[in-house]
């Protein structure tokens, strides 16, 4: 049996010599060329299916999905940074804070809060120290105050390539920043990929919405909310409903709906067919998304 691998496709043979150059073999124990050839196969079926698999884990690598994870979890560890950093200048006795069970919470209430302003976060913060010295558990108490006071606020999904908040390290804001590099080039091949390749979900919006200049707004924007919230086999184009305590998912979800619906109630003639122009404009769409923009 032999077996040659190419660039472009590997092959696979017997050869079959002159039987009087060996020693006999027993018939009965000698694989025919069928079963060779049977193997032959098989073990190709599992090396393709190890390359599909391969491929598969590495296009979800810098999946949008992934990649916002890691954002978010750099971005914790900054936030903490800075509040362990203020609390040690508001409190010189702030040194065990961290290792309360309430951390956690504090640091996304702080990280919330700094982002709405940070003058008011701060000043809620030296409130709170003074008033915990008979409290068990001040972060608890932090983290409550600090959420009351953007309560008000609107609450909006995070934009990691604009989000701004102070990096204490120069390794963590270097990672920052190379995760950001990945979104927006993660952002271009989503879009690309989706205004370039045809897709069940594709045609489901086309129908939905038909021959509209939106058309290709809207491929964008479901492409990068598909990528984000890891919707890979679904034909719908926003995929199921997502639990009512995916908040954010419902809300970027909500949100291209609408612009769906929208773009469907002013469809144009079906009978009416895209010039030239149009097509060339769905290639030129500038790369934003709900939420994100480069």
């Amino acid at each position: 049996m032999s077996m040659t691998r190419g660039r472009c496709g590997n092959v696979a043979y017997v050869s079959e010599g002159d039987d009087s150059e060996h020693q006999a073999v027993d018939p009965s124990q000698q694989l025919s060329w069928r079963s060779i050839l049977g193997e032959v196969l098989a073990a190709e079926g599992a090396e393709r299916t190890a390359h599909e698999v391969r491929e598969t884990e590495r296009r979800k690598a810098d999946s949008l999905e992934r990649l916002s994870a890691e954002y978010d979890y750099l971005a914790q560890i900054a936030a903490g940074e800075d509040l362990g950093r203020f609390l040690g200048q508001v409190a010189p006795v702030a040194v065990g804070l961290s290792a309360s069970p309430s951390w956690g919470a504090a640091v996304a209430a702080w990280r919330k809060a700094i982002a709405v302003n940070r003058h008011g976060a701060e000043r809620v913060m030296e409130r709170t120290v003074q008033d915990s010295h008979s409290v068990h558990d001040p972060v608890a108490l932090l983290s409550a105050r600090l959420r009351r006071c953007t309560k008000g606020t609107p609450t909006t999904a995070v934009d990691p390539l604009r989000e701004s908040f102070p990096v204490l390290g120069p390794e963590l804001a270097d990672m920052i920043v190379q995760v950001r590099k990945r979104i927006r080039q993660r952002m271009e091949s989503v879009t690309w990929a989706a205004l370039t390749q045809d897709a069940p979900w594709k045609d489901e919006l086309t129908a939905a919405v038909g021959a509209t200049e939106s058309l290709g707004g809207l491929i964008r924007d479901v492409a990068m909310f598909r990528d984000r919230w890891g919707i890979y086999d679904s034909h719908l184009p926003l995929g199921a409903p997502p639990a009512d305590y995916e908040w954010e998912q419902l809300q970027q979800r909500e949100e291209i709906q609408e612009a769906i619906e929208s773009a469907g109630s002013c469809q144009a003639d079906p009978h009416t067919e895209m010039s030239p122009s149009d097509v060339h404009g769905l290639q030129q769409v500038v790369l934003t998304s709900f939420g994100w923009q480069i």
